[in-house]
């Protein structure tokens, strides 16, 4: 019975959802400001395919979308190098690409990761290290889903009180 419950315990990734498939959120490519368009979008993929490993998922995520009409705010090259969930906090850990986006990109860019993760983990914390240090200097990012503002599909996220 040990044997079969630590054999279980070797797959498991960060609490996925995988009976349902995973939104990737990317950035518009034409925002249409005087019909109140969305800035972010979605494709819908299938989270099986990625076996429940987190790692493959977020780097399939990174390569970009299919449809034309959005585009990938991450630098070319972007990986994750792993991901790991203490408690109710999963870390990602990025290359170094993504820490040389200008503020205004990586803003864009974390919005896209988090929202992504939160779509397919039931995580409420999400710890971003890239491979060094953002522009600003600082080392991390840490996000829930209240610590970003946008609106996407009528739901509003704003920074906590």
């Amino acid at each position: 019975l040990i044997l079969v419950l630590a054999l279980c315990l070797v797959g498991c990734t960060p609490e996925e959802r995988l009976d349902t498939p995973v939104s990737f959120y990317y950035c518009v490519n034409e925002i249409d400001y005087m019909n109140d368009s969305q800035v972010f979008g979605k494709e819908r993929r299938d989270a099986s395919v990625y076996n429940g490993n987190l790692d493959s998922l977020l780097n399939a995520y990174l390569r970009g979308p299919e449809s034309n009409n959005l585009y990938n705010p991450f630098p070319e090259g972007s990986t994750v190098l792993s991901t790991k969930q203490e408690g109710n906090i999963l870390t990602i850990y990025l290359s170094e690409q993504f820490n040389r986006l200008p503020l205004e990109k990586l803003s864009l860019a974390t919005a896209c990761l988090v929202k992504t993760t939160f779509s397919y983990t039931s995580v409420p914390v999400v710890l971003i290290i890239p491979d060094g240090t953002f522009i600003d200097g600082s080392t991390y990012r840490t996000y829930t889903a209240d610590s970003f503002l946008y609106s996407d599909e009528n739901t509003t996220y704003s920074p906590p009180q």
